[in-house]
């Protein structure tokens, strides 16, 4: 039968550095002679190899049953692969030759094997011969690790595959691989190697000592790079770990000891269920249990008390399945506490005799004892100097000693710290000048004090005017407060300040965004004066709270309560809070998004934001009216925390870092509650908040 193919014969040439696939035709029958129609499309691959995942121009001829070309245009081609790949269309009908060409991409795997057909409407087909990928060019190394996981100190094999840029590996042997690591530890045992016949290098690589380390492993030569990561686990147990968690507690402070298995090295390991057993020496001291176990995280605790005299040193010692191991404490002098001041997750405080103390968090060296490490108890400020004020902003300290001269420590990213630098310090630095202050306040990012002669100064931040300076510049020195005031007190808030005049007259300067100047105008960087005389002011984040003839006034952004007054979202006039008549207010303390007080009888109010028991009510329920702090204790003075950083000071919704809140009572002794997430209660638990004042660990 005519017209049909009954015998196709396929030509692979090279021509050039092409390769060329071609599919021939012959018909049925012998006649030479008769009439050739078109009978198929003879298909034609060129291209210098054939690479998986590579374009590949493919062009369909028509021809008759002989193979011959027949130029006849329009006929409408369409394509299909054996095995998947895709077409990218070019011309889809015959043109004047009879022709029709297009790209074909292959799947990005090598090896695999396709055959094309075309076809159009009059049922005329062809296929192309079958045809393999191969991979392309090497690029990359595919590295492994015999495993990715080994303890410290063991030996490991790396390879490294060539492969080309779709992973397809390629064998070509005699590469040189160069081999590099991303950190100082662990070592190859050699720094190259070379690939064999498959494509691979090999080499030995010794991991190091310090465990949960992960190490990139490179594997590269001018071409081609890979790498793999590898980590370094601890080793089994060989011996105890034991530490304190501070080794110069208070006489009476509670110190957490913890004994943790160990490896070689000296790295923690997890092992629970573990006995071990306590032992102390040294007169007067005492363990919380002569035993203990490790939980899931691997170490034992227990809480030693050391009530003997200052200065007495005592041994710790674990011991546990055949180890042991030791840590020395060594008390210090009992706190004595007449002043607190909270900070953002940091407590300060000073004694009648002028011994500063802070506690909690102190990573930016806030806490003024030459270390970055928190304090879960009350730990002296460095330098031996005598304060008779102290000053705790959002993760900063400031102190005035005897002569009037004022010191600082902890963050200064904004020139907090006085000392014409933007550099922290975790000692006291004396502030820059001759300036003898007789009172200070710390607030988000700057300082403010009263000078010994009345006139304020302030330094550090400066965004939104609250230095009250007439600028919005940066101020790492202090600067006199503009107006010509005399001063009574004043009070940084996180970027507003307020203060009060000898004269009574309360005046806020700086931002104003959420109305805690106490009117709507813009923001403003001098002072502004305010409605009536106020005996007591105290500028917290959004908003100011203050005391008028012994009512209670705040003003400014209310959204978690923190006004006290039961009303709006935002009040811009001193709107009174929520309290009974006959109650008389002696202080007031405005903090994060909460605030407290203190009556003349020295009963405790608090009031606002309670997400982490800030109020100390025994609860965490918000409260827009004053509360009762829950203690038979009566207080001289009140601190509320600001928040911990001042970066994001502008948005009143986020919510408070680290709250709490501290106070002292007539008897002289500390308590604060909140949250003790880094220490800032100074009660020696630092994985628990309290919702009722708890006493400052190590006071008498």
């Amino acid at each position: 039968m005519r017209g049909i193919l009954s015998k196709v014969s396929a030509l692979v040439v090279a021509v050039g550095s092409a390769v060329v696939i071609t599919l021939a035709f012959a018909s049925c029958g012998s006649d030479s002679t008769a009439p050739s129609g078109p009978s198929g499309y003879l298909i034609t691959i060129e291209q210098s190899s054939l690479i998986a995942g590579q374009d590949l121009r493919v062009k369909a001829q028509l021809v008759d049953a002989q193979g011959k070309n027949l130029s006849i245009a329009g006929r409408n081609v369409r394509w299909a692969s054996s095995n998947g790949g895709r077409f990218v269309y070019g011309a889809l009908t015959t043109d004047a030759s009879g022709s029709v060409a297009v790209l074909f991409t292959p799947q990005t795997v090598a090896g695999l094997s396709y055959q094309l057909t075309a076809t159009d409407e009059s049922g005329a087909l062809g296929n192309s011969a079958p045809f393999q990928t191969v991979p392309g060019p090497a690029t990359k190394y595919i590295v492994t690790a015999s495993a990715q996981s080994a303890p410290v100190g063991s030996t490991i094999t790396i390879s490294a595959q060539l492969a080309d840029a779709n992973r397809n590996l390629v064998a070509v042997a005699g590469r040189e691989i160069t081999w590099k690591k991303n950190t100082a530890e662990g070592s190859f045992s050699a720094s190259t190697s070379v690939t064999n016949a498959a494509g691979i290098g090999s080499v030995n690589f010794t991991l190091g000592t310090t465990a949960n380390l992960s190490t990139s492993l490179t594997a590269f030569d001018p071409v081609a790079t890979g790498s793999v990561f590898v980590l370094t686990t601890a080793g089994p147990a060989a011996q105890l770990g034991v530490s304190a968690s501070e080794t110069d507690p208070p006489v009476g402070a509670g110190v957490t000891i913890r004994a943790q298995p160990q490896d070689a090295f000296s790295n923690p390991v997890r092992s629970s269920g573990i006995t071990v057993t306590w032992a102390v020496t040294g007169t007067g001291g005492t363990l919380s249990s002569p035993t203990s176990v490790t939980g899931d995280s691997g170490y034992a605790v227990v809480i030693f008390t050391g009530d003997g005299a200052p200065g007495v040193s005592y041994t710790v010692t674990a011991t546990a399945a055949g180890a042991s191991g030791k840590a020395v404490v060594t008390t210090t002098q009992p706190v004595g506490l007449a002043y607190v001041s909270t900070g953002g997750a940091s407590t300060c405080g000073t004694s009648s005799a002028g011994v500063a103390w802070c506690w909690g968090a102190n990573g930016l060296g806030q806490l003024g004892d030459g270390t970055y490490s928190d304090r879960a108890i009350p730990g002296r400020v460095a330098g031996g100097l005598t304060f008779v004020a102290i000053a705790t902003g959002s993760n900063f300290g400031c102190g005035i000693v005897q002569a009037g001269t004022a010191y600082c420590w902890g963050n200064n990213a904004s020139g907090q710290l006085g000392d014409n630098t933007l550099l922290p310090h975790n000692t006291p630095k004396p502030v820059t000048g001759s300036v003898a202050f007789k009172s200070l306040s710390a607030g988000g990012g700057h300082v403010c004090g009263v000078a010994i002669n009345g006139d304020a100064y302030c330094w550090g931040a400066n965004s939104a005017g609250q230095l009250g300076i007439g600028t919005r510049a940066i101020t790492p020195v202090p600067m006199k407060v503009s107006g010509g005031f005399e001063w009574a007190s004043i009070s940084a808030g996180d970027v507003h300040t307020c203060g009060i005049a000898s004269s009574g007259t309360g005046y806020c300067w700086g931002s104003n965004n959420y109305y805690q100047l106490g009117d709507k105008a813009p923001p403003r960087s001098t002072p502004g004066a305010l409605a009536g005389a106020f005996s007591a002011l105290s500028a917290g984040r959004t908003f100011t709270c203050g005391v008028k003839d012994g009512a209670g006034y705040c003003w400014g952004y209310n959204g978690f309560g923190q006004l006290g007054t039961n009303g709006a979202v935002y009040e811009s006039n001193p709107t009174k809070i929520v309290l009974p008549a006959s109650i008389t207010l002696a202080s007031i303390a405005a903090g994060d998004s909460h605030a407290c007080a203190i009556t003349v009888d020295g009963v405790a109010y608090c009031w606002g934001d309670n997400r982490e028991s800030q109020l100390g009510n025994g609860t965490r329920a918000k409260s827009t009216v004053p509360v009762l702090v829950t203690t038979g204790e009566r207080f001289t003075s009140i601190s509320a925390s600001g928040t911990e950083t001042f970066s994001n000071s502008y948005y009143a919704d986020l919510q408070s870092l680290r709250a709490h809140s501290c106070g002292i009572t007539t008897a002289g002794v500390a308590y604060c509650w909140g949250s003790n997430a880094s220490g800032q209660l100074g009660f020696g638990r630092t994985i628990f908040d309290s919702s009722k004042p708890v006493k400052v660990a190590g006071q008498r």
